[in-house]
């Protein structure tokens, strides 16, 4: 039987896979928030195993369906149902591209993935694009396929190989190595968003530096004259000025 397990804490995930009860592990979905304009510098694999099923991820909504077909279709001891079964035999010779739009276009996919949506009584017409203060949620499945960690981001070009690894579905071996791999991958993580604070920091002192450059340099004599004008005719100016030297007298007779 697949299970999907709802929530695990990446600090206990040796420990809630070392119960038998728990095995086998067929893979692994992590959830990353998504930040614009963030770039991966890790190279897809070029020619990858032509019996790892890869696909593109073509509509922005596929949340977690996505990464548990790339689970589900990735081990062959798994009943999947003739649907699923169809589908991969179908789509076997595809590039990832066109195998993510027949998962789109898939009739069973599409209504078992709109099943989990949250019930909304007030559609909006009109569908706003995602903007860079919102938070925006990513689905990756890690799993071991024939010796081999994957990383399978439907965002991505193709799969990114981790490296080798011992054992499969029964064994820990592969998710002791995906910890280690994660754990490095948060201290990098962790000091770009350290250094990105910084460059924030330093963005803004600039741009209070310019801002107090422009007020120093800019000729304010044109605007107090219009200024002072308006207050003589409107013969506001003499009140004022007779109320400045009454207060600069009285400080004066006070010392």
């Amino acid at each position: 039987m697949f299970v999907v397990v709802s929530l695990c804490s990446l600090d206990g995930l040796n420990t809630f896979f070392l119960s038998s009860s728990h095995r086998p592990v067929y893979g692994l979905i992590f959830i990353f928030k998504w930040r614009l304009g963030e770039k991966d510098e890790r190279p897809a694999v070029n020619d990858p195993n032509p019996n790892l099923f890869f696909a593109s991820q073509v509509i922005p909504n596929a949340c977690a369906t996505q990464p548990i077909l790339s689970i589900l279709m990735n081990h062959p001891e798994i009943d999947i149902g003739s649907e699923l079964s169809n589908l991969k035999e179908f789509t076997g010779a595809f590039a990832p591209d066109m195998k993510g739009l027949a998962i789109n276009n898939s009739d069973s996919i599409r209504t078992a993935h709109n099943s989990f949506a949250r019930p909304n009584p007030f559609v909006s017409d009109e569908q706003r694009a995602a903007g860079k203060d919102d938070d925006v949620y990513h689905f990756i499945s890690y799993l071991p396929f024939e010796g081999v960690l994957y990383e399978l981001d439907g965002l991505k070009e193709g799969p990114i190989r981790l490296g080798q690894c011992s054992g499969g579905p029964d064994g820990l071996d592969w998710i002791r190595m995906h910890e280690s791999i994660n754990s490095e991958l948060a201290k990098v993580t962790s000091a770009v968003e350290t250094v990105s604070e910084k460059i924030v920091m330093e963005e803004e002192k600039f741009k209070k530096w310019r801002t107090e450059n422009i007020r120093r340099k800019h000729n304010y004599i044109p605007f107090l004259f219009n200024f002072l004008k308006m207050l003589a005719e409107t013969k506001q100016l003499m009140p004022l000025v007779e109320q400045a030297k009454q207060q600069k007298a009285s400080s004066t007779s006070t010392r």
